[in-house]
């Protein structure tokens, strides 16, 4: 989550490509563990191929930093 509009890339908010804009985590230092797994796009995702196309499938397990009784289901 940006904390100042710095972080933005130079720009006060996100840009008009970036719709919807999702920012998952608070600060980026509670990421513990990443992989990427890779495979080959057998469909173009426009109306013309392009090989800069890329879909991306994005899991994440998201736990509690600090568990409440609010959150411990997902703790």
């Amino acid at each position: 989550m940006p904390v100042n509009a710095g972080e933005l890339g130079g720009h006060d908010k996100p840009a008009e490509s970036e719709t919807p804009f999702f920012c998952l985590l608070q600060d980026d230092r509670l990421i513990t563990q990443t992989s990427v797994a890779t495979d080959m796009l057998l469909e173009p995702i426009g109306s013309e191929p392009d090989k800069n196309d890329a879909r991306l499938v994005i899991d994440a397990n998201v736990r509690p930093y600090r568990v409440t009784w609010g959150n411990i289901g997902f703790a």
